[in-house]
């Protein structure tokens, strides 16, 4: 009895070290990473050019809320002909960098099991972001 008795007592210590352990790491790499930290200047950008701030971006989610992930997006410029495509990731989320300011873009959705009610929409870039989020429901 007294053998199971240390053993649940050693038991607990260790498990005792080994939160104070974790959150000591966790406060120290939190630390490290605040102080680590540096700001730049951000350099200016001529009109007219490819920046990473002309960009159009979103969030595709159902009705409720969640996230739909492999939704296909598809960037269309109206100037140029050029035809841009990109998924959306895990979180519902996706992304298209470097985009002519000026020029207008068609941004269209499509998905295998679920339906969109905005269809496509109509969008000129210019210097800052666009932000394009979509909703859909089930397919039938």
């Amino acid at each position: 009895m007294k053998e199971l008795m240390r053993t649940i007592k050693t038991s607990r210590l260790v498990i005792c070290t080994s939160v104070i352990l974790v959150f000591a790491a966790s406060a120290f790499s939190q630390k490290k990473m605040e102080t680590n930290t540096e700001i730049y200047d951000r350099p200016a950008v001529p009109v007219n050019v490819v920046s990473s701030e002309n960009q159009v971006l979103g969030r595709v989610t159902d009705f409720a809320g969640r996230s739909i992930r492999s939704a296909r997006i598809t960037l269309f410029c109206l100037d140029s002909d050029q035809v841009h495509r990109t998924s959306t990731n895990t979180f519902g989320y996706y992304q298209f960098k470097t985009l002519t300011e000026g020029h207008s873009y068609l941004v269209s959705i499509d998905h295998a099991r679920y339906l969109f009610l905005s269809g496509s929409i109509s969008v000129t870039v210019a210097e800052e972001p666009i932000e394009i989020d979509f909703q859909a429901q089930r397919r039938p």
